[in-house]
């Protein structure tokens, strides 16, 4: 970390550099005029480190935690029915990309009255309890991915029930691939009003090597972004 005429400028792994792969960078990319870098002062001095995320609508980078960042969405699925005998022994497969899959086989659920016992089972679940959130959706189940990026899967003879026919059902809505390290600290200009004018910058988003000390307001979400897209945190 230096200092260059009073302006703090944290480096990235300043003995081990990024790997510089054509994936690795997208240059002059947009960054949101409101994209904050919560942890320094002022908020409005974007650090190189700061993690941030793309929302697609707005073509733009904006705060690693905005609920417009792609990667807030959540795989979901709903049953086409009831739990009933045809789901006893049936298995829910969890995968999340680039780390791999989780199973689970459900227990005895005979009956509507079952619906609670059903929804017990899959969140008590050792396996799979922390990456699914299984709530009613009327008489039937929704399965709800509680990591962005999961990939939801029933096994063929159960998909029937969650209108999948012979085939697996799975939905992968959830991206893994929207989160960003900003390469270049960006000093705000304040222009009429106090309004903080669009930036250009340097992403960098898959092929690298960080010092996750030198990363800022680094969350969950992202991380497991970097895992898949090949960014290797030391």
């Amino acid at each position: 970390m230096s200092l260059q005429g009073g302006q703090e400028s944290a480096s990235l792994v300043e003995n081990e550099p990024f790997i510089d792969d054509r994936n690795a960078r997208v240059e002059g990319v947009s960054v949101d005029s409101t994209c904050v870098d919560s942890t320094n002062t002022p908020t409005t001095q974007l650090r190189r480190g700061l993690v941030v995320g793309y929302d697609s609508a707005g073509k733009n980078y904006v705060d690693a935690n905005d609920s417009l960042v792609d990667a807030h969405t959540y795989s979901s699925l709903t049953s086409a029915e009831a739990p009933d005998g045809d789901w006893e022994g049936e298995t829910i497969l969890v995968t999340i990309p680039g780390q791999g899959s989780v199973t689970h086989t459900l227990g005895s659920h005979t009956t509507v009255t079952n619906l609670a016992s059903a929804i017990l089972d899959i969140n008590g679940s050792a396996a799979i309890g922390s990456l699914v959130q299984a709530s009613a959706s009327g008489a039937n189940i929704l399965l709800t991915a509680i990591q962005p990026g999961v990939v939801l899967e029933i096994t063929p003879s159960l998909a029937t029930a969650f209108a999948g026919g012979a085939a697996v059902q799975s939905n992968s809505s959830g991206s893994l691939n929207k989160f960003g390290i900003l390469y270049d600290p960006i000093v705000s200009m304040l222009g009429f009003g106090g309004v903080v004018s669009d930036k250009k910058a340097s992403i960098v988003t898959a092929n690298a090597i960080v010092r996750e000390s030198d990363l800022f307001e680094l969350n969950s979400a992202a991380r497991l972004a970097f895992a898949a897209n090949g960014i290797r945190l030391v």
